[in-house]
């Protein structure tokens, strides 16, 4: 094990933190009705994401950190993936999701993601994962579908955000969420969108 996996490593048993709290976050929210306090609007898109992360996300950070401790940079690039994943929506359920029976289990994963992102990130050996790839994987596919998933989804929001500011009103899907401001929107605009343009 290189100096650099090694250190990784310890980052990556985050995950056995994180998979549990995720079984039992997103577990919840998908069979216990009524775990959501929030306007019905906002309570579908949430059951709906716990879905996906019971499904999706939890087999997947699992299964990537298990292979990328074992050395492989591409399944340390998924478990990144994932845990970007995990911050963003738990950023939301810890400070815009109306208080429930999960807020602990929400705090924590947050902690344990954002660490664990962080840390991997700070530890991951670009050269090695630079190298792991190969001329003919589709770099600049990818990159433009990223770029054009940001110009996509920035054009959705912003159809209904610029109106608003230039008529003094308020987003027609802020009050249907029950927030002040949307919060789903605000956070993927500011710390996600602008990152997949630059990888393009």
């Amino acid at each position: 094990m290189n100096a650099n996996l090694q250190h990784a490593s310890i980052w990556f048993r985050l995950t056995w933190a994180i998979a549990p709290l995720l079984a039992i976050a997103a577990g919840c929210g998908v069979f216990i009705h009524g775990l959501y306090r929030d306007t019905p609007y906002f309570a579908v898109q949430a059951v709906a994401q716990d879905f996906i992360s019971l499904t999706v996300v939890l087999p997947t950070v699992a299964i990537s950190a298990f292979l990328a401790r074992r050395g492989s940079h591409r399944a340390e690039l998924v478990w990144l993936g994932a845990l970007a994943y995990l911050v963003y929506s738990y950023v939301i359920d810890a400070f815009v999701v109306r208080f429930n029976s999960m807020f602990l289990v929400y705090v924590a994963l947050l902690g344990c993601s954002l660490y664990g992102l962080i840390g991997g990130l700070a530890t991951a050996s670009l050269v090695s994962v630079k190298a792991s790839f190969t001329e003919r994987t589709p770099v600049r596919t990818v990159s433009t579908f990223l770029a054009v998933l940001a110009v996509l989804f920035y054009a959705l929001w912003l159809r209904e955000t610029v109106p608003a500011l230039l008529s003094g009103a308020v987003p027609p899907s802020v009050p249907r969420r029950g927030l002040a401001v949307n919060t789903v929107n605000s956070p993927t605009c500011s710390l996600f969108t602008v990152p997949r343009r630059w990888g393009a």
